[in-house]
């Protein structure tokens, strides 16, 4: 696979553009910029494709995106499976739809304003989801902390009623 490339030669007869290499999209590289900056609006009269390698859409709207020239209407009979590509790129460029309308600018900030306000609300809620859970974890925590010192007292404290000594209330807190 060879690189796309391209040469402009100005001649007596105008101006001729031949195409050398791979003109498709893993090989175009940044010489439709190139491409376009050395046509710079002006028109084609021929265009050389002998060595030209293969060709696709890619190419072709390179080809067409190019300072916008025009060619010859016999540029391609060389490689007839490549003007016919040219041309339905070329038409289907021509005949798309320009870029989207862009809203005003107040309606711009309102936009961002609201997904702002939105954002916010979005973070409050998952904010209070976690206290939410954080005051579940802590009640939960406390409630069997609670539990085990009131177990714990009322196990001393039924050692100390019924007078049972040291040892033995040991052995009954170690029980449980």
């Amino acid at each position: 696979m060879a690189a796309a490339d391209f040469q402009i030669d100005e001649g007596g007869q105008g101006l001729t553009l031949r195409l050398t290499g791979d003109w498709t999209a893993t090989e175009l590289g940044r010489v439709s910029r190139r491409l376009d900056d050395g046509l710079n609006g002006r028109d084609v009269t021929a265009v050389d494709l002998s060595e030209l390698g293969r060709f696709d859409t890619a190419g072709a709207l390179a080809v067409i995106q190019a300072g916008h020239a025009k060619l010859p209407k016999t540029a391609w009979d060389e490689r007839p499976e490549a003007g016919r590509t040219y041309a339905m790129v070329e038409r289907l460029e021509r005949e798309s739809a320009g870029p989207p309308k862009r809203s005003p600018g107040w309606i711009r900030t309102f936009a961002k304003v609201g997904r702002g306000v939105q954002d916010i609300v979005a973070e409050a809620t998952l904010s209070m989801a976690f206290l939410g859970r954080l005051i579940v974890a802590t009640g939960t925590t406390v409630r069997y902390l609670l539990l085990a010192v009131m177990g714990w007292l009322v196990l001393a404290w039924g050692a100390v009623v019924k007078g049972v000594n040291r040892a033995e209330g040991d052995r009954l807190i170690s029980k449980g």
